[in-house]
């Protein structure tokens, strides 16, 4: 009877952790209050958009030089801080001829509302739609990174971008959950399952993935699992010796970069 107590007692309070709390371990937001003064070197334009239940999704237009402007790049940042860290991006992409949206999830930055796995993806949707009034489908790229994969892969699935870019992906978070912790049980819920692999079997657009070896919060293997769900068009990335926030300084991931931003 002790050992059976003992298991249910840490079966509870291991699904404790990966559903009412599992937000705690997976989303760390800085937050803005709606008259904070970003400072980039680049003007930019705050965006706000009414989203479902009556959140309020805030992010940051940057627009390249009209005469060399390609298209846009949509993208969902990782899972910490706000755009006021992430928006210096921008130097990836509008030297190339790309502006540069990025929005916050709800309660990063300025972003407001209730979070939760599908309100992250309808939020993702309000992004692009208000992005196609100004930009044709063939003339956006998304791009996510980290846990913004699982969102931007999310969206590919119902629209049809230029092409998804993918930068140190999971397969889901329950399977990286369990790549944490491999003696667990599989026997526990999830809040937020975030599932990058059935996401990618029902993407049209091609999809890029870029990963790096040394990957310590996202471990490669989990980004190689989601070799099996990609087309023959798409492309897996590998940067040798790469962390999970170190890719933009090796020589692939920028040679390859320019090449996908063509």
């Amino acid at each position: 009877l002790y050992i059976l107590l003992s298991i249910l007692g840490l079966w509870l309070l291991g699904n404790l952790a990966t559903y009412p709390l599992q937000h705690l371990f997976i989303f760390r937001p800085v937050r803005h209050k709606a008259d904070f003064k970003f400072k980039f070197e680049v003007d930019f334009e705050e965006i706000w958009l009414d989203g479902y239940k009556g959140g309020k999704i805030h992010g940051i237009h940057f627009k390249t030089d009209p005469a060399i402007r390609k298209g846009v790049v949509l993208y969902f940042h990782g899972n910490s801080s706000s755009v006021d860290a992430w928006g210096e991006v921008y130097h990836d992409f509008l030297p190339r001829g790309w502006d540069l949206f990025l929005v916050d999830y709800r309660g990063f930055g300025k972003s407001r509302g209730k979070r939760n796995e599908q309100i992250l993806y309808l939020d993702a949707h309000l992004a692009w739609t208000w992005l196609k009034k100004e930009f044709p489908a063939e003339n956006i790229i998304i791009y996510g990174r980290s846990l913004g994969t699982s969102i931007a892969s999310n969206l590919a699935t119902h629209v049809q971008p230029r092409k998804v870019i993918l930068e140190t992906p999971f397969f889901s978070m329950v399977d990286l959950f369990y790549t944490y912790y491999p003696i667990l049980p599989k026997a526990f819920i999830f809040r937020y399952v975030l599932p990058n692999g059935k996401h990618l079997e029902e993407i049209a657009s091609p999809v890029i993935i870029y990963h790096g070896t040394k990957d310590k919060t996202v471990p490669y293997k989990c980004g190689v699992r989601l070799k099996k769900y990609m087309k023959e068009v798409d492309e897996f990335v590998t940067i040798f010796d790469g962390g999970h926030n170190d890719l933009g300084k090796f020589e692939v991931y920028r040679t390859h970069l320019e090449e996908d931003l063509r």
